[in-house]
């Protein structure tokens, strides 16, 4: 393979390509050819999503937490919600639902409601109630917020938070 004309948008575009048709063994070894024949091009944030993504789909566990890892020790790279909510729908996916968990307790921001949702809905799919109602109390929290941004925007102030829980513990506890 020759450098001629490859850097990290090029590089990407292959990867993300493969990754993203299922590709995933043909993605990581077109990674590795990156490094080796690069030519000055690094892998980037969208490198390892896509890395990230392919590994998901083929249920690479092993390797996913390898990428995760090389990204700051090899490439100074800080992991972003993306980076994140790859890592927990593959370890969701794979079943490996604690591990999920301690993976969002320790993100250095919020988890969105697409990480949120991948754990959820492996939770359900494996009938891991403890999970389950750990994500649906994170999920609830976010509801209840949103609800007393929108009263205190309206400065209607109609609800306490002793109603707004009330009134959605049914809810709550029928999310899974």
């Amino acid at each position: 393979m020759t450098c001629h004309g490859k850097n990290e948008v090029s590089w990407n575009a292959m990867i993300v390509g493969l990754a993203s048709h299922g590709k995933a063994k043909e993605a990581l070894s077109l990674f590795q050819c990156m490094l080796d024949e690069g030519c000055g091009a690094c892998p980037n944030d969208i490198t390892f999503v896509a890395l990230l993504s392919a590994c998901v789909h083929a249920g690479l566990v092993d390797e996913g937490y390898r990428l995760f890892d090389m990204m700051s020790t090899l490439f100074g790279l800080v992991p972003k919600i993306e980076h994140y909510s790859c890592m927990v729908d593959l370890l969701a996916r794979a079943g490996h639902l604690y591990e999920a968990w301690d993976l969002i307790e320790k993100m250095p921001e919020k988890p969105d409601k697409v990480t949120l949702g991948a754990l959820h809905g492996a939770c359900q799919r494996l009938k891991n109630v403890d999970i389950g109602e750990r994500v649906g109390s994170f999920k609830f929290w976010e509801l209840y917020h949103l609800i007393k941004n929108i009263c205190k925007f309206e400065n209607v102030g109609r609800f306490s938070k002793d109603e707004i829980v009330d009134e959605t513990k049914g809810l709550h506890n029928s999310s899974l």
